[in-house]
């Protein structure tokens, strides 16, 4: 990543500030690596060329140490860009007017301070701990070596203190339930029980912090689906209604446990949630959030495609291919663009292009859920395109499911009743009693992913004549 030309303007004011910097011979040397930045060829940046070119440097032990000044003052300015808080920066203000007596000033300010602390809609932590601060300078009083008495009381210092820990933990706890449900990972009863505890003393409070990570929580928390998806709704509800009072950042991560709650509920076949899912990647577009650094998540894109294709949303999802496959990582866009590629010529019965992008996307074995998705898709592909390789594609889904049983969670149990029931469907020897038997089991069976195609495939299978079934006896014998 490169600094933007905005901020390549505010570093150069930086580097230029004699409050910042006071060596002018290093601010000629920023000048000149400026003038050759984002490129840098080689020729321009040898020690002999620098020495050259930057006016004041006597020699290569001055060129080091002017380039060493440079990076401490660039790791300053990027300090102040990344922290740059006015709270924080005023109560400093607070702490000098105490230094110089200025007790009127220092009055007014905390008066302000306070007021406008409480009145902010959303308070993370870094938020609580600076009212924290605030607290304890009004707590010491406007100069403690002078004046011994209390000014305040310490209630406000404590509850404060506590407020900053229980808010912190909460978006830890947040994510510890998430990963305790997703992965198995387990988090002590006692931490969920502090959470609920902190929300149901809170219930009553505005901020949007815990409007925010109160309903992740509870999402997370809650098995039911149905009463987890009323904390989805109110989370949604604040997201889409107050963006212009939470950070980007947090919007993102928001949108992230949405988009999470819908791809698992949409994986165990309620359908809804694909459109709310979509809604979500539209909202997020229109806020010119979808990326970050510049970058779409990998696993977000095969989602929102996945998700489109499955709504039937043909053109919408190629435009989206077309428009964020150059967002994708580079080490990961080729495997990704290949089988969102793949998704879209199945969709349109394409069979022999799908198998081909899906062979490129097939080598790549960091992401488990990535290999699901292909070795699925060239099942059903297989099935329905009547393909020899099927027999091997069923072995190559066998083997990824039994190598990473453990480490996916509750999306084990959906991904065995898909392969399971596709081996019944698959089974050549299989008459039409065991059909109409593999059929009322799936219609029994609570939604899961793909239940819909395997009900749709069993039905057609069988309305044909067995002698025109596919997967015959003798051409699976081949792969024997």
């Amino acid at each position: 990543m490169c600094l933007s030309s905005e901020q390549m303007e505010r570093l150069s004011e930086f580097v230029r500030s004699p409050y910042f910097n006071k060596n002018r011979v290093v601010a000629f040397l920023f000048d000149y690596l400026k003038s050759h930045y984002p490129d840098f060829d080689d020729s321009s940046m040898t020690s002999e060329a620098l020495r050259k070119n930057v006016k004041g440097i006597t020699g290569a032990n001055d060129l080091g140490r002017k380039l060493n000044r440079l990076l401490e003052l660039t790791e300053e300015f990027l300090s102040l860009e990344n922290n740059r808080n006015d709270f924080a920066e005023r109560i400093g203000t607070l702490k000098a007017y105490k230094k110089l007596q200025l007790p009127k000033h220092f009055e007014f300010l905390a008066k302000q301070l306070r007021k406008e602390f409480e009145e902010k809609p959303f308070k993370d932590f870094d938020h609580r701990w600076l009212m924290h601060e605030l607290e304890e300078e009004l707590f010491e009083g406007f100069d403690k070596g002078l004046l011994r008495i209390p000014e305040n009381s310490a209630d406000k210092v404590m509850e404060t203190l506590i407020r900053f820990y229980l808010t912190k933990k909460l978006c830890y706890v947040a994510e510890a339930v998430n990963r305790e449900r997703v992965l198995g990972k387990i988090i002590a009863e006692n931490d969920k029980n502090e959470m609920l505890d902190f929300l149901h003393s809170k219930k009553d409070d505005k901020d949007l912090y815990l409007a925010l990570y109160g309903n992740i929580f509870k999402m997370n928390l809650e098995k039911s689906p149905e009463k987890a998806a009323i904390f989805y709704q109110e989370l949604k509800k604040a997201v889409f209604s107050f963006p212009h009072f939470i950070p980007e950042d947090e919007i993102r991560n928001a949108c992230g446990y949405l988009q999470n709650f819908c791809v698992n509920l949409s994986n165990k076949g309620d359908k809804k949630y694909l459109g709310e899912l979509i809604q979500i990647i539209q909202f997020r577009i229109s806020k010119r959030i979808l990326l970050t650094n510049s970058m779409i998540n990998p696993q977000l894109f095969k989602n929102v495609v996945g998700a489109a294709i499955k709504l039937s949303k043909t053109n919408w999802v190629k435009n989206f291919i077309r428009r964020y496959e150059k967002y994708l990582p580079e080490e990961f866009r080729s495997d990704y663009y290949n089988l969102a590629a793949g998704q879209v010529f199945y969709h349109e019965k394409k069979y022999v292009d799908a198998s081909r992008r899906l062979a490129i996307a097939s080598h790549n074995k960091n992401d488990i859920y990535f290999g699901f998705a292909v070795k699925k898709l060239l099942l059903k592909i297989g099935y329905e395109s009547n393909d020899l390789a099927l027999e091997s594609y069923i072995e190559s889904y066998r083997k990824h499911l039994e190598r990473n049983r453990k480490k996916i969670g509750e999306a084990a149990p959906i991904l065995e009743k898909f392969y399971k029931y596709f081996q019944m469907l698959a089974d050549e020897d299989s008459d039409s009693e065991e059909m109409e038997i593999l059929l009322s089991k799936l219609l029994a069976e609570e939604n899961f992913a793909d239940k819909d195609w395997l009900i749709r495939m069993t039905n057609k299978k069988l309305k044909q004549p067995v002698s025109s079934r596919p997967f015959q006896k003798s051409v699976l014998m081949v792969h024997r």
